[in-house]
């Protein structure tokens, strides 16, 4: 089992009567990516997320993801989350209806190497800036900047969390 990707939903090509689906039928092979891009512009649809294909003779529209199942995807995008996800065509079905004759699958992409690298670094020297304030503040040093700044945000959630806490006492 592969831990790449994660499935996260397939669906079929909405629209494509309106694109270039029948420009890029001829080039379209099961397993090639596909690329999804957000089109906040589409007047039909506020979530509109739009399928494109590369072929050898060029990049065609072949529609969007159906309304039915764009929403939180489309919010993800906005996001700036769109790396996080692939999609790959999954078939062509010419026997079909004609807005559901090419299927995809969108995946959840695990993170690169890279950014894991990156983030473990950043994480390691929190630590070490944590430990190194602990050292400090048990023997009587001032701390850091960055570790007063850490104590204060603890400090407030901890003050927010007994007002919540005590706040639903009062109402039982």
């Amino acid at each position: 089992m592969s831990t790449d990707r994660i499935y996260y939903f397939d669906t079929y090509v909405a629209g494509r009567r309106y694109h270039q689906a029948d420009l890029a039928w001829d080039g379209l092979r099961p397993g090639m990516p596909l690329e999804l891009r957000r089109d906040r512009d589409n007047q039909h649809d506020d979530s509109a997320v739009a399928i494109f294909a590369t072929t050898d003779s060029g990049t065609y529209m072949l529609g969007f993801l159906p309304m039915s199942c764009n929403r939180p995807l489309a919010q993800l995008l906005d996001m700036g989350w769109g790396d996080a996800f692939s999609a790959t065509l999954s078939r062509l079905d010419p026997s079909a209806d004609y807005d559901k004759q090419i299927g995809l699958i969108v995946s959840i992409v695990r993170r690169t190497d890279k950014k894991n690298k990156a983030d473990r670094k950043q994480t390691s020297t929190e630590k070490e800036q944590a430990s190194a304030d602990n050292a400090r503040t048990a023997a009587g040093e001032p701390q850091t900047a960055a570790g007063k700044n850490q104590a204060v945000a603890r400090s407030k959630t901890d003050a927010e969390f007994n007002l919540w806490k005590w706040k639903k006492r009062k109402k039982n």
